[in-house]
């Protein structure tokens, strides 16, 4: 393998993931469905518009020696195996995203553990309609997760073939993100865990994930519990490398809602924050490499960092500069940056990602100088 190898990375934004390849050392390109400014700027880019079925014909003409898959891949296990057998794939296998991608057979796992994990159940019958549950049918990011409040929405679930959770609330806990780096022998791959944006609160739909900020001090109770679900999930379900877990954290408790086996949204505050270019440990988990010299992201002297997704309110036609003083980008010393960058021109439609807002909380008032500049994006994306 070439002292630089050449890594493809694809899935619905390669935005963030590129950037932390192009940190560890890797020649990077990368496909997704935005091709965001950012993204072209530090890599060979392509818009993907057949998704996902279009990644098979960029791949074959990528010219790469390995590639990895971003968000909502998972939901495509048969095109992952596909895509492997074309390239050498730095990733979890389609046999391994079913496994653990499956709710059922994840909560029998976990039960037998005695790690917690909402009541799950296939079938609808005898449960309210009264937003008590919610309908989980695939998707990421939340974006197919509904409210079982209604005929109609037990109507959708049956259609979508959804499954059905008890829905935890804010009076047990927050929703949060756990971040894993996993490899051949099982043991405490923890890196840490971010408290997820969720829902209309940050523009979003309900359930929509709209960033995340950490990493977050955990309860010690619950510490143990995510010691045994690295080895969990990196012995019984056979996952390696760079690994998310959607979870609802209470005082002394938490709960598993969903594994995703890749890299997920949250990591690159992980990286911010301690300086750590998170594909460097991927790779290592299944290519036994690492690159020479790999270049960290500047570490938050704070250790605390945030990104928040700008959702459309309305369709909206991208204005020539989105960027209203706000600081150029993780490489410098600015507090706050914007990433996701869309094209002048181009069209938003409604409750679709405009831009996202990242940020440093260095400073005694850096919530405060968070908030501002995602409000002054808004203004400019607004008037």
């Amino acid at each position: 393998m070439a002292s630089r190898p050449r890594l493809a990375i694809l899935g619905a934004s390669a935005r963030a993931a590129a950037q932390s390849a192009i940190r560890a050392g890797f020649d990077v390109v990368a496909a997704d469905l935005f091709t965001d400014l950012d993204l072209a700027a530090m890599c060979p880019a392509t818009r993907v518009d057949r998704y996902p079925e279009g990644f098979a014909e960029w791949l074959s003409r990528a010219n790469a020696d390995a590639w990895i898959y971003t968000g909502g891949l998972e939901n495509y296990p048969e095109l992952i195996d596909q895509l492997a057998g074309m390239l050498p794939l730095w990733g979890n296998d389609g046999a391994a995203v079913r496994r653990v991608r499956d709710l059922a057979t994840l909560h029998t796992a976990l039960l037998h553990a005695g790690i917690p994990f909402p009541a799950t159940r296939a079938e609808p019958t005898g449960l309210p309609l009264d937003g008590s549950w919610i309908c989980k049918a695939g998707g990421s990011g939340g974006s197919g997760v509904w409210l079982l409040d209604s005929r109609a929405a037990a109507d959708r679930a049956t259609r979508q073939g959804a499954v059905y959770q008890k829905k935890l609330t804010a009076s047990v806990g927050f929703p949060a993100s756990a971040v894993f780096v996993l490899n051949d022998t099982p043991g405490d791959g923890l890196i840490g865990v971010t408290r997820q944006l969720v829902g209309p609160d940050f523009g979003a739909a309900p359930f929509q994930y709209a960033g995340s900020a950490g990493p977050i001090d955990l309860p010690p109770p619950v510490v143990p519990v995510l010691r045994e679900l690295s080895r969990l999930l990196a012995g019984q379900f056979g996952l390696r490398g760079v690994v998310g877990v959607d979870l609802w954290v209470g005082a002394d408790q938490l709960w598993v809602l969903e594994v995703n086996p890749r890299y997920t949204a949250s990591v690159e505050l992980h990286e911010l924050t301690s300086g750590v270019a998170a594909l460097s440990l991927h790779a290592a988990a299944f290519a036994k490499w690492r690159p020479a010299g790999p270049v960290p992201c500047p570490p938050s002297t704070r250790t605390s960092a945030k990104k928040q997704i700008v959702y459309a309110r309305h369709r909206l036609t991208v204005p020539p500069d989105v960027n209203p003083g706000v600081g150029a980008s993780m490489a410098t010393a600015a507090e706050i940056w914007l990433a996701d960058i869309p094209r002048a021109g181009e069209t938003i439609e409604p409750a679709h990602p405009v831009v996202t807002v990242l940020g440093r909380l260095e400073s005694a008032d850096g919530e405060r100088r968070f908030s501002n500049a995602v409000a002054a994006v808004e203004k400019r994306l607004y008037t």
